[in-house]
């Protein structure tokens, strides 16, 4: 029989609070579901999963007033246009949102086939 050492109880804390904290996170997330009524905030449609508006990485914390539903993953739909900034909210999430569009300006494809290579008051060779 191989022995293995005990885990410290420094490493048994961290796993206890890493499990709290995701509970905490599931029960919240369920709570902002129900508040939006399973739909996104910003379109209407059904809403897939829950944006944080204010990140943890930058002080924002896992609550009803940080978070609201959105559709679509974190690329993709309303909820990738928030993670990319494109989309601003405006107002609390438990009252009046509005979402200010901040999407950079699509550039102008260019058409092979109605190419005209002919510039006026210019001479082409």
């Amino acid at each position: 029989m191989i022995a293995c050492p005990k885990p410290s109880s420094q490493l048994l804390t961290k796993s206890r609070q890493v499990r709290k904290a995701a509970s905490l996170s599931k029960a919240v997330k369920r709570a902002v579901m129900e508040r939006d009524q399973h739909r996104c905030r910003v379109c209407g449609h059904a809403a897939q999963s829950v944006h944080e508006l204010r990140f943890r990485s930058l002080g924002g914390v896992v609550s009803l007033d940080n978070s609201i539903a959105t559709c679509g993953s974190g690329t993709t739909k309303c909820h990738g246009k928030l993670q990319r900034h494109e989309l601003i909210p405006v107002g609390h999430p438990n009252g009046r949102m509005r979402f200010l569009d901040n999407a950079p300006p699509r550039r102008a494809k260019a058409r092979l086939g109605n190419h005209n290579p002919r510039i006026i008051g210019h001479k082409i060779a």
